[in-house]
């Protein structure tokens, strides 16, 4: 049971790491969409799909860090307040700053939770040693004690 779990930590990692890389990847599409909206280069309806895609990556990590979980709608709420001003920089310059919070602190949160889990799959690695270690151990005395029956 235990070996499953283990294996199956580690069958986990590229694809936790590839969500982050898809969230990272999302928030930069999203900062970038808004700098083209200040500029009339793309619209709303386009700043509005590249926040479904970043809340589609964060919702397929099923996180239990609240900020992260929070950051859909505190994000939601900043990008409303900015597309309903005027499309310009100043508005981004303006509400910009609560959109980079909101993905700064997504950012800081993904980074801690990574290292909690890299932190776990260490302990696991390490037990899993040690069990090895031990299973040899009785290997090695179960092979010793059929020696000294035998002969």
């Amino acid at each position: 049971m235990y070996t499953k779990l283990v294996m199956l930590s580690t069958q986990t990692q590229p694809a936790d790491q590839n969500i982050s890389k898809h969230i990272t990847s999302s928030c930069k599409h999203l900062l970038a969409g808004l700098i083209n909206w200040s500029k009339h280069k793309t619209t709303d309806e386009h700043v509005s799909d590249l926040y479904i895609t970043l809340v589609g990556h964060i919702e397929s990590l099923h996180s239990t860090n609240t900020i992260v979980n929070e950051t859909p709608d505190r994000l939601r709420i900043a990008l409303e307040k900015m597309l309903e001003e005027e499309q310009s920089e100043k508005t981004v310059q303006i509400h910009g700053e609560d959109v980079r919070i909101c993905i700064l602190q997504l950012m800081t949160a993904l980074k801690e939770e990574e290292n909690l889990i890299n932190k776990q799959r260490k302990v696991n690695a390490r037990i899993h040693l040690r069990q090895a270690t031990l299973l040899v151990k009785v290997s090695l005395l179960l092979v010793i004690i059929h020696v000294i029956i035998t002969v």
